[in-house]
């Protein structure tokens, strides 16, 4: 892989783009928002934080998504949303990598293996509003830089 290859904006779009494909027909998605997005159209969805990295080692990044729900007073819409995204970024079940896409040359030059996926406790969003977050461990296989 290239070292111009590198970059912490090639492994967000690789998620995004995965993102997309697998949950954005089903679910309003948010992308590193500044705030927190409040939708009125939409009782569900889902947001994703680009979370930590090293840009020393770069290989280990710890991306968060959280899950929104209102209008759920039992929590089990909650449990249904929060089991929808789980069966996309959860290593143990049938995805194990994502494709890592070169945001320039639109090619795949790696991936990203997904190592872990955990669930959190139900949180107060907002007034009505609940939430849950999912950490996810991730490693991306690249060649180290010389």
């Amino acid at each position: 892989m290239k070292d111009s290859s590198r970059k912490i904006s090639n492994v967000y779009w690789s998620f995004r783009r995965y993102l997309n494909a697998q949950l954005g027909s089903s679910y309003k998605l948010y992308w590193n928002p500044a705030g927190q997005p409040e939708p009125t159209d939409v009782d569900e969805w889902v947001i994703f934080e680009s979370g930590a990295y090293d840009p020393q080692t770069f290989t280990m990044t710890t991306p968060r998504i959280f899950c929104v729900r209102r209008n759920d007073p039992d929590g089990d819409k909650m449990e249904d949303l929060v089991t929808a995204v789980m069966d996309k970024v959860d290593p143990h079940e049938t995805r194990k990598y994502i494709d890592l896409y070169d945001l320039t040359a639109s090619a795949v030059v790696s991936r990203i293996d997904l190592v872990s996926a955990v669930v959190g406790p139900p949180i107060d969003y907002s007034t009505g509003i609940k939430s849950r977050v999912i950490d996810i461990t991730a490693r991306v296989k690249t060649k180290r830089r010389s």
